[in-house]
């Protein structure tokens, strides 16, 4: 069974909406120095000053941040 996700539910909650594009600005940044491959969800959770397990949060599926930013 698939996971619901905010667009699924109509959440557009502000701050889960900002938070997202914070995580995405920031695993681009990431991706452009690093490279795709050379970037982990740790670098990316560090740079949002956030736990692994939180980004999971903002995207539970894997690779979404990455497919995101590109």
């Amino acid at each position: 069974m698939r996971q619901k996700r905010a667009s699924d539910t109509g959440n557009t909650d502000p701050a889960r909406i900002d938070r997202r594009t914070q995580i995405i600005e920031e695993a681009s940044l990431l991706f452009s120095r690093r490279g795709y491959v050379g970037t982990s969800l740790r670098d990316v959770a560090d740079r949002c000053d956030m736990t692994k397990a939180a980004l999971y949060y903002y995207f539970p599926r894997q690779g979404e941040p990455g497919a995101r930013s590109t």
